[in-house]
């Protein structure tokens, strides 16, 4: 069942993890269940991790011997960057499917900063002049203001493990913008959870984008 493969990829992850020394967070909304003790009340197709760029080979390392199969694209995925948008778009360009059915784990790369603010890299493909796609990266980078409202320094205890997670604010900010179905039931579920102030906070800082080569 569903939670029963969450918690234990979760236990098993993340005391990998941990036991390497790899700097991450858990994100997305599943963390935010996990971090306000809210019920698992709907399916996930994945588990996502924000993972330091340099320690890619610690997760691959993490996943030997799993039930997950590890996938570095960085240099040959299919994402795109569209104008205006922010952000790439596509499929993770760093994944491990699981083996034996669709669910997966998707890897968010950044780079720690020497004042602990974060760079966030996604790697895409762009044409050159020659009609030859080539790999980019869209470099997002967060003051350590934004850094200190959208991640926790303290780790979550669940499922038998410890780790960071992003902050219940921060995804719920990403859910109103997006505002999938799905995505409005979590708002309901985690309305009263969260604290409204702490998002105002947030759209105080601002993050500065650039496309760098690899």
């Amino acid at each position: 069942d569903n939670h029963t493969l969450i918690n234990s990829t979760i236990q098993t992850v993340c005391d990998r993890l941990n036991e390497l020394g790899v700097d991450y967070y858990l994100v997305g909304a599943l963390s935010t269940f996990i971090g306000t003790d809210t019920p698992l009340f709907r399916y996930h197709g994945d588990i996502d991790f924000m993972v330091a760029e340099k320690d890619i080979e610690k997760v691959r390392e993490t996943l030997q011997g799993t039930e997950y199969e590890f996938s570095d694209d960085r240099l040959s995925n299919q994402k795109r960057l569209e104008e205006g948008v922010g952000h790439t778009q596509g499929e993770h360009e760093v994944i491990a499917n699981h083996k034996d059915n669709e669910f997966h784990l998707g890897f968010f790369l950044f780079r720690r900063e020497q004042d602990n603010s974060l760079t966030i890299r996604e790697y895409f493909m762009q044409e050159n002049e020659n009609g030859e796609k080539v790999p980019m990266v869209l470099e997002r980078h967060c003051p350590k203001e934004l850094v200190d409202l959208e991640y926790t320094q303290e780790e979550t205890e669940y499922a038998g493990t410890r780790f960071r997670t992003s902050t219940p604010e921060s995804v719920y900010a990403k859910k109103m913008s997006t505002r999938h179905p799905k995505d409005m039931l979590d708002i309901e579920a985690l309305y009263d959870k969260i604290d409204h102030s702490k998002i105002a906070k947030m759209s105080k800082y601002h993050t500065t984008l650039k496309i760098a080569k690899p």
